[in-house]
């Protein structure tokens, strides 16, 4: 299913991933940085996230995590198995290793495999996102959308 270099990440993983992550600023860690890169990682992979890493010398370069999106709904079973999304949460690649096709690949091959378990898309939180990546997304078929309504209200001066 994916290119050789591009494998499906377990706990034995998870040192080798945290390596990669050193030295990376807090708020562009996974799940914004709360917790050290091997917490981190430990906690994704036991609640349901999947991870994907890029591979060169048997070291991870680059590594894709996402998750099945939860979405409450009131369908059918036929309905909701239509509906079926995935929720890419983070993308990072070695800076050594950029511009090198490596996030691309990563997301073709994320693509694939949530292509082949039945989902109809997937989706990235937009917030905190930087303009790379906002870029990336958009090569890769992305399209600012917005599927909620929001109110804020003005703070008292």
């Amino acid at each position: 299913m994916f290119h050789p270099p591009i494998t499906v990440c377990t706990e034995a993983d998870i040192p080798a991933l945290a390596g990669l992550m050193r030295g990376v600023q807090a708020p562009r860690l996974p799940c914004g940085g709360r917790g050290i890169p091997e917490v981190v990682f430990a906690s994704a992979l036991s609640e349901g996230a999947r991870l994907l890493a890029y591979r060169a010398e048997a070291v991870p370069r680059g590594v894709l995590m996402w998750r099945w999106r939860k979405e409450s709904s009131t369908e059918g079973p036929k309905e909701r198995s239509a509906a079926l999304r995935a929720q890419l949460d983070h993308i990072w690649v070695e800076p050594s290793w950029r511009r090198r096709g490596l996030a691309r690949r990563l997301i073709a091959a994320f693509e694939a495999e949530i292509a082949a378990q039945g989902a109809c898309g997937w989706s990235a939180q937009r917030e905190g996102m930087s303009a790379a990546s906002g870029a990336l997304m958009r090569r890769a078929g992305a399209c600012a959308c917005s599927e909620r309504l929001e109110k804020r209200f003005q703070q008292p001066v």
